[in-house]
């Protein structure tokens, strides 16, 4: 799977789709990778997102960060 990460990354993604890159993430996907695309989808949907959605995004990026400098 290709993530979108550049000046022409695609509209926001609907939550499953989050759910998804988070599911890529754990299955041992380049984790920092995903992290970039999580993030650049934070910023996307930070306007239309609840607050405890926007909470829980960000808890889980601190979770694959924590998880790549273990790694490293």
């Amino acid at each position: 799977m290709s993530l979108p990460l550049g000046p022409t990354a695609q509209p926001p993604l609907p939550p499953h789709a989050i759910d998804d890159l988070l599911l890529l993430a754990s299955s041992g996907t380049d984790g920092s990778r995903v992290i970039l695309a999580l993030i650049r989808r934070i910023v996307e949907i930070q306007d239309q997102a609840s607050e405890e959605q926007l909470v829980r995004l960000v808890d889980e990026v601190g979770a694959l960060l924590r998880r790549e400098a273990a790694a490293h």
